[in-house]
């Protein structure tokens, strides 16, 4: 089980988690707290994220635009990895995506964690616990496990 929480001041649902760019130049990585949303079709990783894993923008391939709640967003799409890790069990969950990653806009840079969405959540049982203030994800399947 993979354990979650409740940020102190948003009240998001947030994991903690490892995303990857395996096929960029450096192989760049960054811890992130991901933000838990049902609502989110794909893995987003942020402009905040992206500056602290070092990522080169101008290595970026693959151009894309998405539409969301607050209308629509460029940027691009890039094969990732996200590890999730299970502290109980000592297991790391291995899922290869296609992560968006948007372009730096004002609106963008104010979001406080990349975003889990649900070609991961996909593959989870997730448990909300409001008056407990956490959330669990049960990896129900997924590409690759490892012991950690």
């Amino acid at each position: 089980m993979i354990e979650g929480r409740r940020g102190d001041t948003t009240g998001r649902p947030y994991v903690e988690g490892r995303l990857a760019l395996p096929h960029h130049p450096d192989n760049p990585y960054a811890l992130c707290s991901f933000i838990v949303d049902t609502g989110a079709e794909s893995s987003v990783l942020v402009p905040i994220d992206a500056r602290r894993m070092r990522l080169d923008r101008s290595k970026l391939q693959h151009p894309k635009t998405t539409l969301g709640i607050g209308g629509a967003a460029t940027g691009f799409e890039e094969y990732a990895f996200i590890i999730l890790k299970d502290e109980h069990h000592r297991k790391l969950y291995n899922f290869r995506i296609r992560v968006f990653i948007p372009d730096e806009t004002p609106e963008m840079m104010e979001i406080d964690g990349s975003v889990l969405g649900r070609d991961v959540l996909d593959h989870v049982v997730l448990t909300y616990d409001g008056p407990a203030r956490r959330v669990t994800l049960d990896v129900t399947d997924c590409e690759e496990s490892f012991e950690a």
